[in-house]
């Protein structure tokens, strides 16, 4: 295969990017809504047997849920079609993410948000994978940046948002997700884009794609060890605090926001390391993520814990789209539902995991500190592993996919929402599908 390096990005344009991303923003508001109000619904529901114990799962069991389902999305998108996935989904977050507001019973409002996880996951797949299908280049790594972004600023917008309204009453905070009902009736409105039939033809004609099984064991390994290391500075954030006697729970929550800003601003600017190489982005986040670890571990007065937040939030950002754009560039189109599956449950059970480790450490340690500098020293260890491999990368045969920065050659001819033909489509599969012998076959 010739690479172009002129080939012009395929761009379904702003309206679609807008939509997809409302996806990302949906997920983060249907978990983050309750947290504010769990001890208004302990008091609330305080003759629930083991309601101490079981009241974190209104907050966690949408995580598990979508860790649960995303894999089984991922097929199911690729079999049924993303678009009709994601509509049929968000019709289902609709009903389930509003059930708290009229129900009574604490089991139900319980399987009410495990109905809400599995809708999430049934989502946020199909719209990562759309994003792959009517972006590439650098306008999918800017879209995808976006996403990542938008998810970080909710995060602090929906606690505040949340907070606020749980002062009216604990039913309130989950008013938020009026989102998903907006998000569907979008869905609803706004047509399929003129790519999707024509990259569904190419899909239904190659049902037996080749699996990258290399490609993907290399990036999904590095993700969920990434994921794990630069998710632990959030949970334990609460505890770090306390052991510093640097201040209370209204504090650890301006600390937690910073991190979400330290998010945002690293997602929105991915677009700024858009021409360089894997390992060099990489060898940046984690850096980041080291310099945050230790800075948090260190500090004993509050700003240069707030920098270290800063800088643990950046990694955050910058981590999120990095894997997804690298997984989408080693995916045949027909396997992008599977690819994104599977980089949604390894990402979920690392933030599910990776927290409970932390804690089993810093509880061996008698120290929060000393678990952030464990976390620091790997970091750093996966720093050096990734300049050594932009030291001594080779370059890659003709055919493996191009650069991030490029789009495969896929003969579109329009900068703004092209149709493409059956034959550009086939083309442009037939060039991003791996030939690599390390592939089988599914």
């Amino acid at each position: 295969m010739t690479t172009d390096t002129n080939v012009i990005d395929r761009d379904a344009g702003t309206v679609q990017g807008l939509l997809l991303s409302a996806v990302s923003v949906a997920l983060i508001v249907a978990i983050s809504a309750p947290v504010p109000v769990i001890p208004q619904m302990t008091r609330a529901f305080a003759d629930q047997p083991q309601i101490t114990r079981l009241i974190t799962l209104v907050a966690v069991l949408p995580a598990l849920a979508v860790a649960l389902s995303s894999l089984i999305a991922g097929a199911l998108a690729d079999r049924i079609g993303r678009r009709r996935l994601l509509t049929y989904s968000a019709a289902l977050f609709a009903i389930s993410g509003l059930a708290p507001l009229w129900l009574n019973s604490f089991v139900l409002i319980l399987a009410s948000r495990l109905i809400t996880g599995i809708a999430m996951g049934m989502m946020i797949v199909p719209a990562v994978a759309l994003t792959g299908e009517y972006y590439t280049g650098r306008t999918r790594q800017r879209w995808l940046g976006i996403q990542f972004g938008a998810t970080a600023v909710a995060g602090v917008l929906v606690a505040v948002v949340s907070g606020a309204l749980g002062e009216l009453g604990w039913r309130y905070a989950f008013l938020p997700l009026l989102i998903g009902p907006m998000l569907f009736v979008g869905l609803l409105v706004l047509p399929e884009h003129g790519l999707d039939a024509g990259l569904a033809e190419t899909q239904a004609e190659q049902p037996f794609a080749r699996v990258p099984w290399t490609a993907w064991l290399l990036i999904l390994s590095l993700g969920y060890i990434t994921s794990a290391l630069v998710c632990v500075p959030s949970y334990e954030m609460g505890a770090l605090l306390q052991e510093k006697n640097l201040g209370s729970s209204g504090l650890t929550g301006v600390f937690l926001a910073l991190v979400q800003v330290g998010a945002a601003v690293a997602a929105f600017a991915v677009g700024v390391f858009g021409r360089l190489s894997v390992p060099a982005r990489l060898s940046i986040a984690m850096a980041s993520a080291a310099v945050g670890a230790l800075f948090i571990a260190q500090s004993g007065t509050l700003t240069p814990l707030g920098a270290g937040c800063l800088a643990a939030g950046a990694a955050q950002g910058l981590l999120g789209p990095l894997f997804a754009a690298w997984l989408m560039s080693q995916t045949p189109p027909a396997l992008y539902g599977r690819a994104v599956g599977s980089m949604q449950t390894l990402s979920y059970l690392a933030y599910f995991t990776a927290p409970l480790t932390a804690r089993q450490i810093a509880v061996a340690l008698h120290s929060s500190s000393g678990d952030m500098r464990v976390i620091g020293v790997f970091d750093l260890a996966l720093t050096a592993a990734a300049i050594l491999a932009l030291l001594f990368r080779t370059r890659p045969p003709s055919s493996i996919s191009p650069p991030l920065n490029q789009a495969p050659d896929s003969g579109c001819g329009s900068k703004r929402g092209p149709t493409l033909t059956r034959n550009a489509v086939q083309d442009a599969a037939a060039n991003r599908a791996p030939s690599s012998p390390n592939t089988a076959s599914t």
